[in-house]
């Protein structure tokens, strides 16, 4: 059971080195390939991680370690192991760059190497551009799910039972569950606009944080009020000796029900705006008591400290409903804005 432990804690603290690297060093929108490298990491561990990884950012990975296993010294030759993602042959690879390398074997999907340190700049050139040349324009990914997750059962115990399943690996993938319909609260820029996290509605008040991590905050698409399907894989976060549960993003997409909503009145709107008659007539319309709270909610929100707005028409409707005691729906706001637009505010 201690080695278990201890193995595990090793696992945890290589996979949390790998990914700080990839934060600080790795442009990931022109990287295809990792290779990490470290002169420390256990040489028993690393093909584990190198397949976590691999899951994590959909990109072949090798972790190579400069330790010297006889007396934990530095040495200027490193053994690596790797894990490819989809059709790439992680031998054939290997082959491209064994110039300079002091040797390799395995098979299609994993393979171990020895190289000098002084080449580890040539091998990432080389395994970059073996993966880029393997790519085509047709080669989305299929993502398999493991499970529907009702929000019910997303808590500590059930996350608890899923590390019995460790360690994950080639064999042995670490599951990826889908969460449908899900309610945004809020979102966060995290590392100076690097990764994206953000929360979505459970039961009870309580929200699942979700880590969108290599996922810029200026490029994430989505906004507070949203309602969206999730694909990921549930972890525990330990943060100042505090366990919270955690989603890390593997894919995501507004839900079918959202757009469905969406589309309906914003058609609607546009035939108002082309001077069509609702029928039946609408019932929803904001009233004249209403309008002015609903445009110093607008004009608070847009001119407050100059901030990106990430708000959705139903997340500001329930937030001026909650904080001017009106009961604004996201229809209702809508109106409002093409009243306000007409009226030139």
């Amino acid at each position: 059971c201690n080695i278990n432990t201890r193995r595990k804690t090793l696992e945890n603290t290589i996979f949390d080195e790998a990914l700080r690297q990839i934060n600080d060093d790795i442009d990931l929108d022109h990287t295809s390939f990792l290779v990490l490298a470290d002169d420390n990491w256990h040489h028993g561990i690393i093909g584990i991680v190198a397949s976590r990884i691999a899951e994590r950012f959909h990109r072949s990975c090798i972790l190579i370690s400069f330790r010297n296993e006889s007396d934990g010294s530095v040495s200027d030759i490193g053994k690596g192991s790797g894990r490819s993602v989809d059709d790439l042959n992680l031998v054939d690879a290997l082959h491209a760059a064994s110039d300079i390398l002091v040797k390799f074997g395995g098979h299609k999907s994993a393979a171990g190497l020895t190289v000098e340190k002084k080449h580890l700049s040539s091998l990432r050139a080389h395994l970059n551009a073996y993966a880029l040349e393997g790519m085509t324009e047709d080669n989305g990914a299929t993502l398999l799910l493991d499970t529907y997750l009702l929000p019910d059962e997303i808590n500590m115990n059930f996350v608890l039972a899923l590390q019995k399943l460790q360690p994950y690996g080639q064999d042995n993938n670490q599951p990826v569950f889908y969460l449908k319909d899900y309610f945004i609260t809020s979102i966060f820029s995290l590392s100076g606009g690097k990764h994206t996290r953000f929360h979505l509605a459970l039961p009870g008040n309580s929200v699942l944080p979700v880590l969108c991590f290599g996922y810029p905050y200026g490029d994430f698409m989505f906004n507070k009020g949203d309602r969206v399907d999730v694909a990921g894989t549930l972890d525990i976060n330990i943060y100042q000796n505090k366990e919270t549960l955690q989603l890390s993003l593997v894919d995501m997409r507004l839900s079918d029900e959202f757009i469905c909503e969406q589309t309906g009145e914003f058609t609607l709107i546009h035939n108002i705006c082309q001077n069509e008659i609702p029928d039946p007539p609408l019932t929803d319309v904001p009233l004249d008591h209403e309008l002015p709270p609903i445009y110093l909610y607008i004009k608070q929100v847009v001119t407050t400290s100059g901030a990106e707005i990430r708000l959705s028409p139903g997340s500001a409707a329930a937030d001026i409903s909650r904080e001017y005691e009106i009961t604004c729906s996201r229809l209702k706001l809508l109106l409002a804005l093409h009243i306000f637009e007409e009226c030139g505010l």
